[in-house]
């Protein structure tokens, strides 16, 4: 039901607005005196205001979401801080999607309410899931990334003054630097795997980071190459009916965002050492919490 809105065209549509949010993201940071927590004012900023731009949440309403869906973001947050938000983050779109059942608008999640063919719950659980992986999951790919890109300077240069391998460069920082580090599957069957049998409906946990480094795929595997030609057979966007819905505005987001930083921030760094930034790694994330840059 909701493929349609993720296409490939799509996504290439929202490219102005990307762009727009994007360069109004970098006008507000080169504002800042230095240092600045990347985190803060960047990566967890541009896929915040595309995801309320895409599903139509009100400028009123931002600094809410911002809020709830910013939990996973903060390495801080412990079990019940989670369950707890994750009931909040349910009554807001209990809210959101009663202002669209009176006041819809051009937005998908006004189009959900349209098409008639969730219930009440499907409408919250699907909003809730969309929302979250279309903010917390690409604000930990752009600030991976860029520690990733900023820890050797040749990196930084490449990104920089090489634009047409943006999306290649992309392609190997998504196999390399996933912040998603798990992915539960339930067998509906018997099947062997690697010498073990899996019994039919149990859970079987998948590691993507693992997967992206098997060296019968990828040569050294455990090297960031920006020039890697078989960069894109990784699996940070599962594989077959299980693929991430929205993996082409992942892709287009983290592009224009990587390229445009590099462009308008060529002497970037980190303003602390490498090993003192903060992680996530408790977890199914990894990622880092903070990121203070310089320029």
């Amino acid at each position: 039901m909701l493929a349609g809105y993720f296409a490939v065209r799509q996504a290439a549509e929202h490219r102005a607005t990307i762009e727009r949010i994007v360069a109004n993201r970098l006008d507000a940071m080169e504002r800042l005196q230095p240092p600045v927590d990347l985190v803060k004012v960047f990566s967890r900023q541009v896929p915040s205001l595309m995801a309320c731009e895409m599903f139509g949440i009100l400028e009123s309403e931002r600094d809410i979401f911002e809020r709830l869906t910013g939990l996973a973001l903060n390495k801080d947050a412990n079990s019940e801080n989670i369950l707890e938000t994750n009931e909040e983050f349910r009554a807001f779109m209990r809210s959101v999607f009663a202002r669209k059942r009176t006041q819809p608008s051009d937005d998908i999640f006004s189009e959900l309410v349209r098409c008639g063919k969730l219930t009440d719950e499907e409408l919250v659980a699907t909003a809730v899931t969309l929302l979250q992986a279309a903010h917390a999951a690409i604000a930990r790919s752009v600030a991976f990334s860029v520690y990733m890109l900023l820890k050797e300077r040749e990196r930084w240069n490449v990104l920089r003054t090489e634009p047409d391998s943006i999306g290649a460069i992309v392609e190997e920082l998504l196999r390399f630097a996933i912040a998603a580090q798990l992915s539960v599957r339930m067998a509906l069957e018997n099947v062997e795997l690697g010498g073990t049998v899996i019994k039919a409906f149990e859970a079987v946990a998948i590691s993507f980071s693992a997967a992206n480094r098997d060296p019968a795929v990828f040569a050294e595997p455990d090297r960031l190459d920006l020039a890697r030609h078989e960069a894109g057979r990784h699996l940070t966007f599962s594989f077959g009916i299980h693929q991430c819905l929205g993996q082409h505005f992942a892709r287009l987001e983290l592009q224009i965002a990587l390229f445009r930083l590099a462009q308008r921030f060529p002497s970037l760094r980190l303003a602390v050492p490498a090993e003192d930034i903060p992680w996530h790694t408790d977890r199914d994330i990894y990622a880092p919490g903070r990121l203070p840059v310089t320029w």
